[in-house]
């Protein structure tokens, strides 16, 4: 979100993941971090997509919903994952609107294919490898230490794969 925002987009439409999924819950919390974070809050609209989901359908769903009901008020679109993504640029083009000139557009996990789709998707990327290291640890951990009952939150960094699908408006 702070990317798009940097890039001067205030009107965001914000494709969000199913209710009860700890991951999508996380980026809805962090797109609420944001806002509060920032100066201007008043500046800022964010539109939560109708539709939730992981699969292009949902994004493609949640988009052509927004559109129908109010039309194209955002100028860039932050998808919960690369999948919805790539509905929502479908249903962009299904509009004749066009990624980035027209609408922005981010998604996250940087799924293999992003880098092949057109534009060429702007991403977050996680670093899964450590993410798959790290949970493996902390279940060895836990087998091993059958005291050991204390929850535990690691939280990996994140990075922006700058690609095409995000223009600078300001």
């Amino acid at each position: 979100m702070k990317y798009l925002y940097d890039h001067g987009h205030r009107d965001i439409l914000f494709i969000p993941g199913p209710e009860l999924s700890p991951a999508a819950q996380d980026r809805e919390k962090g797109i609420r971090k944001f806002l509060d974070k920032i100066s201007k809050k008043d500046e800022v609209k964010v539109y939560l997509g109708e539709h939730r989901g992981y699969d292009s359908e949902h994004g493609w769903v949640s988009v052509t919903q927004h559109l129908n009901k109010y039309g194209l008020n955002f100028t860039a679109i932050f998808a919960v994952n690369d999948w919805a993504a790539l509905g929502a640029i479908d249903a962009l083009k299904d509009y004749g609107i066009k990624v980035p000139d027209e609408v922005s557009i981010i998604g996250f996990d940087d799924a293999p294919f992003a880098q092949y789709t057109n534009p060429r998707l702007t991403t977050v990327m996680q670093p899964r490898w450590e993410m798959g290291t790290t949970a493996a640890q902390l279940l060895i951990e836990r087998i091993l230490d059958k005291h050991l009952r204390l929850p535990r939150n690691v939280i990996l960094p994140t990075k922006i794969i700058e690609r095409e699908s995000v223009k600078k408006i300001m």
